[in-house]
């Protein structure tokens, strides 16, 4: 939890994700020390982590291809 709030702090995780990722440190306790995630848990860390790693690489990748696209449409243009 607090390595977390510490990513989150020093901006090295979004921060629109910070209530996303409560569940990550209470079902991660959850599976270390019951060992058992239920369906809503596992689905809880899925919708963290699709949406993280899409902040971190599709979205930075997608917005360098709309640039791109933008520079091609005014080569040529004076």
């Amino acid at each position: 939890g607090l390595r977390l709030e510490w990513l989150f702090e020093n901006g090295h995780l979004p921060v629109d994700l910070k209530n996303l990722a409560s569940c990550i440190r209470q079902d991660g306790n959850d599976g270390v020390h019951d060992g058992n995630l239920g369906q809503e848990d596992a689905e809880d860390l899925r919708d963290f982590s699709y949406e993280l790693l899409r902040r971190l690489y599709s979205d930075p990748k997608r917005i360098e291809i709309a640039e791109a696209r933008r520079i091609a449409r005014r080569e040529g243009k004076t």
